[in-house]
């Protein structure tokens, strides 16, 4: 990626999107794995879905085993760039941390009112560890 700012931000973005494209048809490729391994379980036999640990070995195995490298090898089709290295001053990467510290807590407490509000429409009690 060589060029001016505009074109180095142009061809980023070029290859973010292809890459999350093929996380996208690898997630897709997973789902469907999952699901078809299912129906054929259910369809062999539907006394097998109903025990968890054989419902986790049908679903889990084929996604490790078929869905997984298939995403792995769509994954490395996609033609690598070398980035240009810059280097960060300790303030950049104090304020780095700073910023991705706040966007964690952000998120906790946004994960606590989900969390809380699924448990008020469940009308189960949300936070059983407290006393």
């Amino acid at each position: 990626m060589t060029g001016t700012p505009n074109t180095v931000c142009a061809d980023a973005r070029r290859q973010f999107s292809r890459i999350g494209l093929m996380f996208l048809v690898g997630t897709a490729l997973i789902y469907g794995v999952q699901f078809g391994a299912s129906a054929i379980a259910n369809a062999i036999n539907p006394d097998l879905l109903s025990s968890t640990s054989y419902s986790l070995l049908i679903v889990m195995i084929p996604m490790y085993v078929i869905a997984m490298p298939i995403m792995a090898l769509l994954i490395k089709r996609v033609p690598a760039v070398t980035l240009p290295k810059k280097h960060m001053t300790f303030g950049q990467w104090l304020i780095a941390f700073l910023m991705c510290y706040g966007a964690m807590y952000v998120s906790n407490y946004i994960g606590l009112i989900l969390t809380q509000l699924i448990s008020i429409l469940k009308g189960k009690p949300g936070n059983q560890y407290h006393a």
